[in-house]
């Protein structure tokens, strides 16, 4: 595992052509405080990240780091219809935080449009997710 990667996460492979960072998380594992270590391991040119306890500077750090990357960040999101709505709606506050601070960070969701007995997906997180697309 990486040093830089934050617990649960795995690195790509170093034979990897990319010159983006990749990052997998295990579905069950996912929160959005390891989403937002994630973000800030990925993003931070240092090689030790200092991640502050208190929301307001995190988040004021968080955007400085989006500024600093000068380019768009892009997070994609496999199985998303198996993601709560509390997920969902953390992910849109993300991405209001980031375009309030001068970022470009976009947010793309893949999954199943149906529950595996057929049904549409419940309709509180579907409503969210249309709301946090528009």
């Amino acid at each position: 595992m990486d040093h830089r990667s934050p617990a649960n996460c795995a690195p790509e492979p170093p034979n990897a052509s990319r010159n983006y960072p990749l990052l997998t998380v295990e579905k069950a594992k996912i929160t959005v405080p390891l989403l937002l270590s994630a973000l800030f391991y990925d993003l931070s040119p240092d090689k030790t990240v200092k991640i502050s306890s208190q929301s307001e500077r995190r988040e004021r750090d968080l955007q400085e780091l989006f500024r600093r990357a000068k380019k768009p960040v892009a997070l994609f999101i496999d199985d998303a219809q198996d993601l709560h709505a509390k997920m969902l709606t953390a992910l849109k506050r993300l991405m209001e935080l980031v375009a309030e601070g001068g970022g470009q960070f976009s947010v793309v969701l893949v999954g199943k449009l149906r529950q595996k007995n057929g049904t549409p997906p419940v309709g509180a997180a579907l409503n969210d997710l249309a709301e946090a697309v528009t």
